[in-house]
C-alpha cells in the first residue's frame, strides 16, 4: 500500500473492525480486518468503486465467507457473550449457594487442595469429594441459569462448559477475596505479637503487660493507665543507668545500644528481601535493609516505643563470631516523638545530613556507627571488640 493511498483507506478501519467483530468475535477480528485490507490495499485505486465504505465492507462478508460455512456459528463470538453474562450474575449466584457449596468449589478450584485434605475438611471420604464437587457446580450453574431469560439461558448452556466456568469461580475470589486487605494484616500482626511471650522477658514485664491490658479494658481506670504508662516508659528508658538522674534526657546513641536487645521478634528467620516486605505489608512504610560484610540477617524485630510508632530493628550475626550486631532505624517522626527524653545533638544531625557518612561513638562496653538513608537514621550496635564491622564493610543502601 503506497504512503499516500492510506488515508483512504485507513478512514474505513473502524467499519470494517466493527463489523468483524460482529461476525467472529474480538479475539478472531483483528485478524479477519487484515486480510481485508491486504486484499483491499492489492486492488489500486482507479479500479476500486465509488461507494469506498460499501465495497470495504462487502470485502469483509466476503474474507469471512471465505473461511466460514454459510452458516456458521461463532463460538467465540458466543463465548465472549456467556463470559460476560456469567460475570454479571456469578456475585448472586454464587451468594445464593450453600456454604458447604462454597466451601467445595473454593478449596478445590482456588485453594487447590488436594483430594484428602478437602475430604477432611468437609468431613467427606475421598472417595466422594469428586461426586461432592460436581454437584456444588451443577448447583451453581442452575443457580444461574434460573437467574437468566430463555435466549440467555441457551447462550451460557451451549458456549459456557465446566472449564469456563471453573475458570470464571477463580477469577471472581481471585479478584473480590484473594488477598487479605492491608489493615487486616497488620491488625493480624499485632495480635499475634500481643499473644506471643518471648522466654527473655521476666516476670515483672509479663506481669505489667497484663496490668496495663486490664487497665485499658476498665474506662473508670484511664487515669491510673496513663499515670502507669508514664511510670514504665520513664522506667524503660533509664533502666541501668547510674550516672545520670531521671530527669536528664538520654543521648540516641546511649538509647540504642541499652535497648537494641529488648525488641520483639517480627519475623524469625528474615532476609533482606522478606524484611522489606514484612515491614511494608505490617507498618505500611519502606524500609531499606544496609548490607554488612561479614555479618547475615537473622531476624527482623520490632521496639515498640509506643503504639504508633514501632522502630525496626535488624537482627544480624556476625560470621564466625556468633555475636549479635543490631541495627535500628529510626524515623525523624520517632526521633521527634521521643524528645526530650532522647535526643539526637545538634552536632549529629547536621553531619548526618550527609548520606554515606558515618559516625562512630561507643558506649557501656559497645561500638555503635550512626548513618543516614533518606528519612532515617541508622544506629548500629556490636560489641567494641568485633574489630571486623567498620564503616567501609556496610552498604548503606544495597
Amino acid at each position: 500500500m503506497a504512503d499516500s493511498d492510506s488515508p483512504s483507506l485507513l478512514q474505513h478501519l473502524n467499519a470494517v473492525y466493527t463489523l468483524a467483530c460482529t461476525l467472529v468475535g474480538p479475539e478472531q477480528a483483528q485478524a479477519l480486518t487484515q486480510q481485508v485490507f491486504q486484499h483491499a490495499a492489492a486492488v489500486p485505486p482507479r479500479e476500486r468503486p465509488e461507494n469506498r465504505t460499501l465495497w470495504m465492507l462487502e470485502c469483509t462478508l466476503r474474507a469471512y465467507s471465505k473461511h466460514k460455512p454459510a452458516h456458521a456459528d461463532t463460538p467465540d463470538l458466543r463465548t465472549a457473550a456467556a463470559q460476560t453474562l456469567v460475570r454479571d450474575t456469578l456475585p448472586a449466584a454464587w451468594a445464593a449457594c450453600s456454604p458447604r457449596d462454597r466451601t467445595l468449589l473454593t478449596a478445590h478450584l482456588y485453594l487447590d487442595l488436594s483430594a484428602a485434605t478437602l475430604a477432611s475438611l468437609v468431613d467427606l471420604s475421598a472417595e466422594d469429594i469428586e461426586t461432592a464437587v460436581q454437584t456444588a457446580r451443577a448447583t451453581l450453574r442452575a443457580t444461574l441459569r434460573d437467574m437468566l431469560v430463555g435466549p440467555q439461558r441457551m447462550l451460557v448452556d451451549t458456549a459456557f462448559p465446566d472449564s469456563r466456568l471453573d475458570d470464571s469461580i477463580r477469577d471472581y475470589l481471585e479478584s473480590d477475596h484473594g488477598a487479605a486487605p492491608r489493615s487486616l494484616r497488620a491488625a493480624v500482626t499485632r495480635t499475634i505479637q500481643a499473644e506471643r511471650t518471648p522466654s527473655s522477658q521476666t516476670r515483672e514485664q509479663r506481669s505489667s503487660r497484663r496490668r496495663s491490658q486490664w487497665l485499658k479494658t476498665g474506662g473508670v481506670m484511664a487515669g491510673l493507665l496513663a499515670l502507669f504508662v508514664v511510670a514504665w516508659g520513664l522506667h524503660t528508658l533509664w533502666v541501668g543507668s547510674d550516672t545520670a538522674p531521671s530527669s536528664t534526657s538520654t543521648s540516641l546513641v546511649a538509647f540504642s545500644a541499652r535497648h537494641a536487645d529488648m525488641a520483639q521478634p517480627l519475623l524469625d528467620p528474615a532476609t533482606p528481601d522478606s524484611a522489606q516486605s514484612a515491614w511494608q505489608q505490617t507498618q505500611g512504610t519502606s524500609l531499606i535493609v544496609p548490607a554488612v560484610a561479614q555479618a547475615e540477617l537473622r531476624r527482623l524485630d520490632v521496639l515498640a516505643l509506643d503504639e504508633n510508632r514501632p522502630v525496626p530493628v535488624l537482627r544480624y550475626e556476625i560470621v564466625d563470631a556468633e555475636t549479635p550486631l543490631y541495627v535500628l532505624a529510626y524515623s525523624y517522626a520517632q526521633l521527634d516523638a521521643l524528645a526530650p527524653r532522647v535526643t539526637l545533638s545538634r552536632a549529629l544531625r547536621q553531619t548526618l545530613e550527609a548520606e554515606d557518612t558515618f559516625v562512630e561513638q561507643s558506649v557501656d562496653g559497645r561500638a555503635v556507627l550512626l548513618w543516614r538513608v533518606r528519612s532515617r537514621i541508622y544506629v548500629a550496635v556490636f560489641p567494641a571488640d568485633a574489630r571486623n564491622v567498620r564503616p567501609q564493610r556496610i552498604t548503606p543502601a544495597p
